[in-house]
């Protein structure tokens, strides 16, 4: 289901999903493993008897014969609140002349609010064995997400600087350093942080040099 959420408003063809989620598998097998998961999940969500919300039956899986989707009207998904809120950031803070659509205040504190919702590593600690493809992209969309979120940390706490908040300003670039991943890269023998580690450290240490009186 994060796989259909993150993939946006496209659909999928059943083929697809099964060799994407089950490779080892031939195709007769993988689409029965599919069809067990679609069941498993259906009545996890209720779906598998009639619900209904008020009058309006509620519906998340859209199957159509060999095609598999989600219906994103009811749902709301972090990422995207995520990706909207550096459109903002990057809209409002490349106008020229320093003017913006929106005041300090109030851009600031759609900024903290989306930040807020970033609670980890995308489908932390998820895993599927065997199937390589969906491995790598979820490592692809961990990697993207993160970018996301650093250069979002990076712009709020450029404003709070700015505002004068550098309480804020300092606690906001700490974030981005607890959630950076701490993960260590080997280069020329010897070991250092990620490159995203150590991009969030230099912000942080830069942004209290900032605050120092």
């Amino acid at each position: 289901m994060c796989y259909l959420a993150a993939e946006g408003r496209r659909r999928h063809p059943r083929r697809e999903l099964a060799e994407l989620l089950w490779p080892q598998s031939d195709e007769r097998h993988a689409r029965t493993d599919l069809r067990s998961a679609l069941a498993r999940l259906r009545k996890t969500l209720g779906e598998d008897t009639t619900t209904f919300h008020g009058q309006e039956e509620v519906r998340f899986l859209l199957i159509e014969r060999d095609i598999l989707g989600l219906d994103m009207g009811g749902i709301d998904l972090d990422v995207e609140a995520l990706q909207a809120a550096l459109w903002l950031a990057r809209s409002e803070t490349s106008l020229p002349g320093g003017g913006r659509a929106l005041g300090r205040r109030e851009l600031i504190s759609r900024l903290e609010g989306a930040v807020g919702l970033y609670r980890g590593e995308f489908m932390e600690g998820f895993s599927v064995e065997d199937a390589n493809e969906f491995e790598l992209w979820v490592e692809g969309e961990r990697t993207r997400w993160r970018g996301v979120f650093g250069e979002l940390c990076e712009k709020l706490s450029r404003l709070e600087v700015e505002g004068g908040q550098l309480e804020e300003a300092i606690g906001t670039a700490r974030v981005w350093v607890r959630q950076a991943p701490l993960g260590r890269v080997r280069t020329g023998g010897s070991w250092s942080y990620s490159p995203v580690q150590v991009r969030a450290r230099e912000h942080f240490w830069s942004t209290r040099i900032s605050g120092v009186p």
